[in-house]
């Protein structure tokens, strides 16, 4: 019994502890809330939670944008990327031109005018002008034409006293030339007379100018190293696109290529203005398996000779490289240097490293007006050849109608620039072969450029002879599918810059117009048309003018080809030859 009554004594006390622990833990943890409480409810800064969350969003999320004009983009890059190409090629601001595109389908006929480039902007690296001062001015390269209407037409370039062309512009020139005539067998020289005829100087881009390129692809080419790993075909071909780019697009370039004794040297490209289709037929051809072999070159200059037009107005020149070494041609030098000189071609001849032979690579090119570069490295063609398209560019053609009406005489030029003079003597002619009416404006069109993946074909028209008070041009082009008329721009020898060009009326007659009319006697490009489909061969533009708006039996006139073939007698067409200024 007594350890049972022990028991619920003990049970008592223990439950009394525990009573006396819950109570402090309950104590204990009601103060802690009921501070909890107190600290809470004093009193402090009210938060506005959905404000401060709207400021931290506002202060990350980027400051929308106005939604971007997109046409606005466009014209704006479109505007800064021709600036930047016409401040890289010239210094004149052309006058925005206006291209006509007619498209004819069976019921209709739409016409679109709209402001563009009149050529795919390609940068043009211009030719580097002698730095003055040059302590010499001679005439080089000389040759005339003579052509109907008593026009005398001299191109010619001025050298300094290191051989390299005189760049500058050509009204420099114009200002600073005097043109003076004597009659045949006598002595005395009479200046022309300015108020009754014109004369003018025009730069390489207004000259009808012919290039043709003979490429290397010899074994000796693909074995040169250069320090940048190239070859050197993969050289010359990087300075040939360079060159190329630097002529006017108004030239007309073909390209020849010889790479082995075994096979006929090719024709890469006829004559075209088409710098893509030259590129492309290029390209096709290195892409191709071809062997490099021994040279043939004479062969190829032949070939490339023959490219040219017949017309005694068009400046023919030739570029090829050699080292004078060939045993493989049918054809020599000789029989080059007499096919270049009768064919009015200039040679431009690059002697490559250890030439063979160099005294006649030279005489060939001084008999030619051309002339000879020796490039001792391959690592220096592409400067070399920039200097040879540069003596191309500096160039320059005189025109002026004589007022002699018979009779044989001779022309003679002096210049002056900046005190130095130099002398040329021109002919003799005679008149009554070249003799016609100046009211009647002479036009000619350019050999055609043809676009095979365009399935387009491209022509020059071009003045050789503009009559008085010509401020209006209409005229027709044939059926074809689809025709683009463009006024060639000033920068590319055009005449018409400014113009206001319209496109086809009902008549189906273009006409450009100006309140200034074309000067007497000038001569120039004036449009570039293309034409897709040709319904005839593509051989000719079909192309008329409208003469009724003008009187006194004015009109123009599509030329020829060749409009005079200079007689031989008369040594028409032929290089003329500079004199000591003393003689004029």
């Amino acid at each position: 019994m007594h350890v049972v009554r022990y028991s619920k004594s003990a049970d008592r006390s223990t439950e009394r502890s525990i009573r006396k622990v819950c109570i402090f833990t309950s104590t204990v943890i009601m103060f802690v809330f009921m501070a909890a409480c107190m600290n809470q409810s004093r009193p402090g800064p009210t938060v506005d939670y959905n404000a401060t969350v709207a400021a931290i969003v506002a202060e990350t999320k980027p400051t929308p944008m106005p939604t971007p004009d997109i046409q606005a983009t466009i014209r704006a890059g479109v505007e800064a990327t021709k600036a930047t190409i016409e401040r890289a090629t010239t210094k004149q601001e052309p006058t925005p031109l206006t291209r006509m595109v007619v498209t004819a389908t069976p019921t209709s006929i739409v016409v679109t005018a709209t402001p563009t480039p009149i050529f795919t902007p390609t940068p043009v690296v211009p030719p580097t002008p002698t730095p003055p001062p040059y302590t010499e001015v001679n005439f080089a390269g000389a040759s005339y034409a003579t052509n109907k209407p008593n026009q005398i037409q001299v191109t010619f370039a001025l050298r300094n006293q290191d051989g390299r062309s005189i760049v500058v512009p050509a009204h420099r020139v114009e200002e600073n030339l005097r043109v003076f005539e004597r009659g045949s067998g006598t002595d005395g020289w009479e200046e022309i007379d300015y108020s009754e005829t014109s004369y003018f100087v025009h730069a390489a881009e207004n000259i009808d100018l012919e290039v043709v390129f003979v490429l290397d692809f010899t074994n000796s080419m693909h074995e040169a190293r250069l320090p940048n790993g190239q070859n050197g075909i993969e050289a010359m071909l990087t300075a040939f696109d360079a060159a190329i780019n630097v002529l006017s697009p108004t030239h007309r370039i073909g390209v020849v290529e010889f790479h082995d004794r075994n096979v006929d040297p090719r024709i890469l490209s006829q004559l075209t203005s088409d710098r893509g289709a030259i590129r492309s037929r290029i390209q096709e051809f290195t892409e191709s398996r071809f062997d490099n072999g021994s040279s043939r070159v004479w062969d190829a200059v032949n070939n490339g000779i023959d490219l040219f037009t017949n017309n005694p107005r068009t400046v023919r020149a030739l570029v090829f490289l050699s080292d004078g070494r060939d045993t493989s041609s049918v054809t020599s030098i000789t029989n080059i240097q007499s096919k270049a000189a009768s064919n009015k071609v200039q040679m431009y001849v690059l002697g490559v490293g250890d030439v063979s032979g160099e005294g006649q690579l030279r005489n060939l090119a001084n008999k030619t007006n051309g002339d000879y570069y020796h490039v001792t490295d391959i690592s220096d063609l592409q400067s070399t050849l920039q200097i040879v398209v540069s003596d191309l560019r500096g160039q320059y053609q005189l025109s002026y109608i004589t007022l002699r009406r018979t009779g044989s005489f001779e022309s003679g030029l002096t210049v002056d620039l900046d005190g130095l003079t130099d002398s040329l003597e021109v002919g003799p002619y005679t008149v009554d072969r070249f003799l016609g009416p100046d009211n009647i404006g002479i036009i000619s069109i350019d050999p055609p450029s043809r676009d095979a993946s365009e399935g387009t074909t491209s022509y020059f028209v071009r003045a050789r002879h503009m009559p008085r008070n010509i401020d209006t041009i209409r005229f027709k082009i044939g059926d074809y599918e689809s025709t683009s008329v463009e006024v060639v721009p000033r920068v590319n020898g055009g005449l018409l810059e400014g113009w206001s060009l319209k496109g086809r009326d009902e008549s189906g007659f273009f006409e450009a117009t100006s309140p200034k009319p074309i000067e007497f006697g000038n001569f120039g490009l004036l449009f570039k048309i293309t034409v897709s489909q040709p319904t005839g061969t593509g051989q000719t533009l079909d192309m008329e003018f409208d003469n009724s708006i003008y009187g006194e039996s004015k009109r123009l006139s599509i030329g020829p080809t060749s409009l005079v073939v200079p007689d031989q007698r008369d040594g028409g067409g032929a290089f003329a030859t500079s004199y000591p200024s003393k003689n004029l």
